[in-house]
């Protein structure tokens, strides 16, 4: 397969660090889930990390983020993208949509209230971190927003990040975490279904975790690794059926 670049980020339905590195005008960038000289690869925890081992691509960067939402995803994929070197012809970008009303506010790296409980990358890779969404800054802020102008602003980020990838002919796709029918950010989803990975059973990341009874536990309805697993699978041959 001709991608050698994989991009991904979402929320903690694909968080597990950075996992590599991206590629450079001097380095093709890294892997932590390919075999190192010794033969022995990190394990993953997610299925981007999965993904990367099928795909055997020469570098992954994973900008998902817990408990955060499409601002961040959008803007730490467009970061990434501006900043190295991604070839388009070579570079696949995963993304999976969070919930649209959780609102993201970008801070200095060393911003007293910024997020190191989730967000993984250091200055190297992205100049600026995020406000942790739990303190109370922006509780409040979320408050005198209000939600509604939240998912309007968030759906948005996700439309110009899709037409930003579109325009430089990037091939990209997206997962959703929950099913978003009744909000502002479907109209983005149907705008670009031919990129939307609906999972079998039950088409968003969550539904297929309650449906096949696969989350990790009663009380926490992330991925198990073996749903991870058959996650990556399902995005891989989707990939394969439309790339090849």
């Amino acid at each position: 397969m001709r991608f050698k670049n994989l991009l991904v980020s979402g929320c903690s339905f694909t968080q597990d660090g950075i996992s590599g590195c991206p590629p450079t005008v001097n380095s093709a960038g890294g892997c932590s889930f390919i075999d190192n000289d010794s033969g022995v690869g990190t394990q993953p925890r997610s299925w981007a990390g999965f993904l990367a081992k099928k795909l055997n691509v020469n570098s992954l960067v994973n900008t998902a983020a817990g408990g955060h939402g499409n601002i961040l995803v959008a803007n730490s994929v467009l970061d990434c993208i501006n900043q190295f070197s991604y070839t388009p012809i070579e570079t696949l970008v995963i993304v999976n949509l969070s919930e649209p009303w959780r609102f993201d506010l970008p801070c200095s790296y060393d911003h007293v209230y910024a997020d190191h409980s989730y967000i993984n990358w250091n200055q190297s890779l992205i100049p600026c971190s995020y406000l942790g969404r739990n303190e109370k800054i922006m509780i409040e802020l979320e408050k005198n927003i209000g939600f509604e102008s939240i998912e309007y602003f968030t759906s948005n980020a996700v439309e110009f990040l899709f037409n930003f990838l579109e325009n430089q002919k990037i091939k990209f796709y997206f997962l959703t975490m929950n099913d978003f029918s009744q909000t502002r950010l479907q109209k983005v989803i149907d705008k670009f279904d031919s990129r939307h990975i609906q999972l079998t059973p039950g088409k968003s990341m969550l539904e297929y975790c309650q449906i096949t009874n696969s989350c990790l536990s009663a009380n926490n309805f992330h991925p198990s690794i073996d749903a991870h697993k058959k996650i990556a699978d399902q995005v891989y041959n989707h990939i394969v059926s439309n790339e090849i």
